[in-house]
């Protein structure tokens, strides 16, 4: 039962955001998601509570798909290239899943429902040891504490994200 209801998960979860993609969130109903994967919607009841649930469950998956990049983490030639691949991979997850969806997942988190921004946050401590050798390496002069800085670049990152979402996708 465990193995159904985990492969009942993943069906829904890459249907609804094929959907969510294709329409927009607000435009893509249960049923629809259900008719998708051809299960009743009992089944989609039975792991999800919700089309926002599945956003969640999605946003949970980015530290897996971080660890997909992990070999060209390891191998980058410096500490600047890691800091610049950590954001490229949260960079392109945005991009990926579109200013429709995006919104959807900042509506999310706003009403306290995803802990996205806390998953983000997660990664400051890799983020300020990287900065630190940089600095101390010389490749970054800025004199400022690494402390400091990486909050300060993750609030910058978010308000872009915002300022791109309120354009629809577009600057």
């Amino acid at each position: 039962m465990k193995e159904t209801n985990s492969r009942n998960t993943d069906l829904f979860a890459t249907a609804a955001m094929e959907l969510f993609k294709a329409k927009g969130f607000d435009r893509v109903t249960v049923s629809e998601i259900c008719q998708k994967v051809n299960l009743p919607r009992s089944s989609f009841y039975a792991v999800f509570s919700s089309k926002e649930d599945i956003l969640s469950y999605h946003m949970k998956s980015v530290k897996l798909r971080f660890e997909d990049n992990m070999p060209d983490f390891i191998s980058a030639p410096n500490d600047f290239e890691r800091i610049w691949l950590l954001g490229n991979s949260f960079l392109k997850i945005a991009e990926d899943a579109g200013p429709d969806l995006d919104r959807a997942i900042l509506h999310l988190e706003m009403n306290r429902k995803s802990d996205l921004f806390k998953q983000v946050a997660a990664f400051n401590d890799w983020l300020i040891l990287l900065l630190k050798r940089c600095q101390k390496d010389g490749i970054v002069r800025n004199p400022g504490r690494a402390e400091d800085l990486i909050p300060l670049q993750v609030h910058f990152a978010k308000s872009i994200l915002f300022d791109w979402i309120c354009q629809d996708g577009s600057f």
